[in-house]
């Protein structure tokens, strides 16, 4: 009777070893960025499976055994896997929940600003690479559209002459996401300046004026040879009639300006020699 008994105690516990199965699978990519296509894959051993249903933690789900997933948007996501399996005339089911599995890191911020600063003929640009509001370090490299480039979130990069330059910005973090933004800058001669005027009343050249487009604000100083500042105004059209401070038509010779933008967005500056002639 006792050996009856014992017979049929293993016989259960074979049948119930039997009718177990363990569930399990593994992603080909578990961190990535946006957006993330990621290659699911089946590891169980088990015979008898019968059906799949994934469950990727974003309200989307497939039968297959080895589906491919993309995520659309950044976030961590729980992935579980439930399957069925016959076992003689039984259907079971067993279920893995693999939380926070797949990470998908956003793309990094190319939001960018520029500030354009003007000396003589050259231009003086500052680019930023504005920051992002995480934790994650970045570095931007930036192309400037006339051969050169350099790296860092916030740069400055002086073009030879005025134009019409198309650039990038690429920015990385530590992640490995990287973004890009291409975009156009216009540098422009925001005066003319002439070299020589002769304020004799002929109604030719009799003023040393500087053209602007009128919107912007400029001081304007003269020096004579010697460094003594002789004449100084502000205005958005600014001129000399050859005059001092007091009045009085200065000699004819040559002599030193010194304009620079007052306010604005832009700094600007111009310096350079007019030859005052009689």
């Amino acid at each position: 009777m006792r050996r009856i008994l014992l017979s049929i105690v293993m016989i259960i516990a074979v049948f119930t070893a039997s009718s177990q199965f363990v569930v399990n699978f593994k992603a080909e990519k578990l961190k990535g960025c946006d957006s993330l296509t990621v290659q699911f894959r089946d590891l169980t051993t088990a015979t008898g499976l019968e059906a799949w249903l994934w469950s990727f933690g974003d309200n989307t789900f497939s039968e297959e055994r080895h589906p491919i997933h993309h995520y659309a948007t950044p976030g961590d996501y729980t992935v579980q896997l439930t399957i069925l399996r016959s076992s003689g005339s039984n259907l079971q089911t067993q279920s893995l929940t693999k939380e926070h599995y797949i990470v998908v890191n956003a793309l990094p911020d190319t939001s960018h600003s520029t500030k354009i600063a003007m000396y003589n003929a050259s231009f003086c640009v500052g680019f930023f690479g504005l920051s992002n509001a995480d934790s994650l370090d970045y570095s931007y490299t930036w192309h400037f559209g006339d051969g050169d480039t350099t790296v860092g979130s916030a740069v400055l990069h002086t073009y030879a002459s005025s134009g019409f330059y198309i650039f990038n910005m690429k920015v990385k973090n530590n992640e490995g996401c990287e973004g890009a933004v291409t975009d156009t800058i216009n540098l422009v001669e925001f005066f003319s300046v002439p070299n020589v005027f002769s304020p004799n009343g002929d109604g030719l050249n009799d003023e040393f004026a500087i053209s602007s487009d009128g919107n912007q604000l400029f001081k304007l100083q003269i020096f004579c040879r010697w460094g003594n500042l002789v004449y100084e105004t502000t205005a958005k059209n600014v001129r000399w009639d050859g005059r001092n401070s007091v009045g009085m038509l200065m000699i004819p010779g040559t002599y030193y300006y010194n304009l620079t933008s007052v306010g604005g967005s832009n700094s600007i500056k111009k310096a350079g020699f007019v030859e005052l002639a009689h």
